[in-house]
């Protein structure tokens, strides 16, 4: 039966070090180190039983005191982390030259009597113990840093509480309830004089609840990994919570807004204070939470004293599904809102305001939408001047359209032609790792980046609902949307077919190919006006409408007489940069 016991002990322990490794979690060195240590005891103890001899045994116990050695450190050590107490390098590594003394001693067993003046080996059963243990002067080592770390660790706790420190108080008092269950199985095996060991189960019980802290970890403070995600942002702060809506944590831009967040214990629900905080945003999503499921929560703006808020909620997820909790997503969109409000106010008078003045306000309107445009395509290494060639490109076409007499009307092509600086306003949503990545794309990568068609629908009908007809908004709409499908029904996103594929998207497909071959890429050269041209008529039916693509070969001269002139164009302006220089 100790056999069992002992293997099974082994067994779980060594299960919790491979779900810590394989987890992807992100943890100290001193909890991988913790669990590892603990483990190896185990393993120890098992040894022990298995001994026949007094050699065997006491290199088993051997082995048991690397967990009895190293655990109260690093116990201290991890619950100074989980409490947001820091302390030097130098102090770290003097902690561990204690231990390792502590340690060094431990081994003298069988050469002096400095740490066991006498010990014997017991074999009944078949199962080993030692036995008529006399202690030698430095066994005090032992109980003296297992009860000073663990009355340590409660002074931290205590000072870390006073101090307001961002505490996960749950997880402390599960750390520095695990070390007092093992001083009590210290001090109940020395008392009771018990053959069969009971710390390799509080051993088994301490790894378990590890792994779980290592696992809950990821919803816990953002002002990590997250923030600096988000320090490219001025104004973008998080709050990450429970899937019972507790307070996890929260980054530095979210306490300048809600300072209440200061007063918040990690792991317990957000207080019904009064603030807008909880009144306004908490409460809505718990509305949402008792009628549905808060992970389709869209973005929200919210007025809050003189600024706007906009604010998403997403869910945690590992890599394997496993729903953890929320993140509340919030930035400060006040210059947007304003410049939204600018703009309702100048339709309002649209009507009463003469044609030149209408004129002046769309002009105004696209310039904004192409600066949008091209603050986007800045931060992508691969696409320089892509907006700017793909409009001309369609206004060209456009003109071919029309006379071509295949029943567009004058005002749907210029509709095309507004909507045609917007199409990849969607990549604003991609992150800059893969936008500004020199290369080809991993599958991984492409999946993402193909998101961006869809996103950018999203924001183009979010900016221009409201303030533009409907005919103008679902073009722009659609051509963002819908550019990358092809008539095969092999695009993206949606995989439509042929007619399926709204007319303005097929538009815009050709010219957003056409300037791709024809331009330096990262991961290619520029193909020739011949083999760009050879590719659309091949592609002809396969990815492009066929009728489209008949009318947009014929304008191969204006094509290649616009793009000429970008070339001049760029070489005047290399010119001057180096005569400047």
């Amino acid at each position: 039966m100790a056999f069992i016991y002992y293997g099974l002990c082994l067994f779980i322990s060594f299960i919790m070090l491979l779900l810590v490794i394989a987890s992807g979690s992100e943890h100290s060195i001193h909890q991988s180190l913790l669990i590892c240590v603990m483990t190896i005891a185990n393993g120890g103890y098992l040894a022990l039983s298995l001994s026949k001899n007094i050699g065997e045994a006491i290199l088993a116990n051997k082995v048991i005191y690397v967990g009895g050695a190293f655990m109260p450190m690093l116990f201290f050590l991890i619950i100074c982390e989980v409490c947001s107490v820091s302390f030097p390098r130098w102090l770290n590594l003097i902690m561990y030259g204690g231990q390792l003394i502590t340690y060094v001693t431990i081994c003298t067993i069988g050469y002096s009597d400095l740490y066991y003046k006498n010990v014997e080996l017991l074999v009944d059963g078949g199962v080993g113990y030692l036995v008529d243990k006399v202690y030698g002067p430095a066994h005090f080592l032992y109980p003296f840093t297992m009860f000073g770390y663990l009355l340590a660790g409660t002074v931290v706790l205590i000072y870390s509480l006073r101090r307001r420190n961002k505490v996960s108080i749950k997880n402390t008092l599960m750390l520095i309830g695990g070390m007092a269950i093992a001083s009590m199985a210290f001090v109940l095996e020395r008392t009771l004089g018990l053959r069969t060991e009971i710390m390799p189960a509080v051993y088994v019980s301490i790894s378990m609840s590890l792994t779980v802290i290592i696992f809950r970890a990821k919803i816990y403070l953002v002002d990590g990994s997250m923030d600096r995600r988000l320090s490219r942002f001025s104004k973008v702060g998080c709050i990450t919570l429970s899937r019972k809506l507790n307070f996890m944590g929260c980054n530095e831009y979210a306490v300048s807004v809600f300072p209440e967040l200061k007063e918040y214990y990690l792991d317990y629900p957000m207080p019904q204070d009064g603030s807008f905080l909880c009144d306004r945003i908490m409460l809505k999503l718990r509305m949402i939470l008792e009628g549905g499921d808060v992970r389709n929560v869209e973005s929200t703006v919210v007025e809050i004293e003189d600024r706007y808020l906009e604010y998403s909620v997403k869910p945690i997820l590992s890599d394997g599904g496993i729903w953890y909790g929320y993140i509340l997503v919030f930035s400060d969109v006040t210059d947007h809102q304003r410049y939204l409000k600018m703009i309702e106010g100048y339709s309002k008078n649209l009507e009463s305001e003469v044609k030149g003045k209408t004129q002046r306000i769309r002009q105004i309107q696209e310039k904004t939408l192409l600066g949008m445009a091209q603050m986007v395509e800045s931060r992508d290494l691969s696409t320089g001047g892509h907006v700017k060639r793909t409009s001309s490109v369609v206004a060209v076409f456009s003109k071919a359209l029309l006379s071509a007499n295949m029943g567009f009307s004058q005002g749907f092509l210029r509709y095309v032609e507004r909507s045609a600086p917007m199409h990849d306003l969607g990549k604003i949503t991609v992150d800059d790792k893969i936008l500004r990545k020199q290369g080809k794309f991993t599958p991984e990568e492409y999946e993402i980046m193909k998101t961006h068609s869809a996103e950018g629908a999203k924001i183009v009908a979010r900016i221009l609902t409201g303030i533009e007809d409907e005919e103008f908004v679902r073009i722009a709409t659609n051509v963002a949307h819908y550019h990358h499908e092809k008539v095969n029904g092999k695009g993206y996103p949606e995989g439509l077919k042929g007619d399926q594929i709204p007319i303005e998207a097929r538009i815009m497909a050709l010219a957003d190919v056409f300037d791709a071959l024809v331009s330096k890429r990262c991961y290619k050269e520029a193909f020739s006006y011949e083999k760009a041209f050879e590719i659309i008529r091949e592609d002809a039916g396969i990815h492009f409408d066929e009728r489209l693509a008949e009318v947009f070969l014929t304008c191969r001269q204006e094509l290649e007489a616009l793009y000429q002139s970008y070339e001049e164009e760029e070489e005047e302006m290399t010119a001057a940069a180096t005569a400047n220089t």
